[in-house]
């Protein structure tokens, strides 16, 4: 039987993802673990290169790759850089030029000149590496991936947001969701799409990119949603957020440090 290690929004952090696939018994050598990544596998940790080197070492048929909104945000940063655009400041302060210069070799005191002059000789290593390495993204990356009674997405499944006249939004669940944009979906929190009603009957949609804590916060009203660093049980507000119908992984890594992970057996 397939053992799915399924985990979320890593963003470069590998050797947390490391530890994390230790502790829960990975073995890079058993031919039924799967590592399940839900989407953001880069930006905003130091160790991209790293992690691209590890993801890549797995056979294709044991890593699973759903697409994040900052597998969408690496493209489209890259695609400036190729034009010698201005990079915009979001792709600076979510870490995406830090990862593509990471992954194209480029020293930190090289990256600081890179940001402030994109039309520098080190545009050279992005223009060399970097298009392989979106190549293997587009070609592995997958919208959603149904296995058993789950459905492994990175924000939520597309559906339709309705603003009414008296301020509300309406949710509407689209019964043709697999053939939709998935565009929008990545960027959806999907804990608040399940909260508005937002299910599959019998299924189980297991999602990233929201940090859990908002779950616990917003819709448990039990723990705070960023709570203070190093106090007592702080971290329990980044525990996977569970229900009927829903798992949600994103620990939020940058802050707490953890990457969550579960373990399916799917027949």
């Amino acid at each position: 039987m397939l053992q799915y290690f399924c985990v979320s929004d890593v963003h470069s952090y590998f050797s947390i993802l490391q530890k994390t696939l230790d502790d829960n018994g990975f073995d890079i050598n058993n031919p039924d673990h799967v590592l399940v990544v839900c989407g953001d596998l880069f930006d905003r940790g130091d160790e991209s290169s790293a992690l691209y080197e590890f993801v890549r070492s797995l056979p294709d048929e044991r890593f699973i790759y759903i697409r994040g909104n900052h597998e969408d945000l690496l493209i489209d940063c890259f695609d400036q850089i190729q034009d010698c655009e201005i990079i915009s400041p979001h792709h600076i302060s979510n870490g995406t030029v830090k990862t593509i210069m990471d992954l194209s070799g480029v020293s930190e005191k090289d990256y600081i000149q890179f940001v402030y002059d994109p039309y520098s000789l080190i545009r050279g290593n992005a223009l060399d590496k970097i298009p392989k390495i979106i190549n293997y993204i587009n070609k592995k990356c997958v919208n959603y991936v149904e296995i058993g009674d789950f459905i492994f997405v990175h924000g939520w499944i597309p559906f339709a947001k309705e603003e009414l006249h008296t301020g509300k939004i309406k949710y509407t669940l689209l019964p043709n969701w697999r053939d939709c944009n998935w565009n929008r979906a990545r960027w959806e929190n999907g804990m608040d799409a399940w909260h508005h009603g937002i299910k599959l009957e019998g299924r189980t949609i297991v999602c990233g990119h929201w940090h859990c804590s908002w779950g616990w916060s917003h819709i448990r009203q039990e723990r705070q949603e960023f709570p203070q660093k190093n106090k007592t049980n702080w971290l329990d507000s980044f525990e996977v957020f569970a229900d009927d119908g829903i798992i949600a992984l994103d620990a939020c890594t940058a802050y707490s440090g953890k990457i969550n992970c579960i373990v399916l057996e799917v027949e």
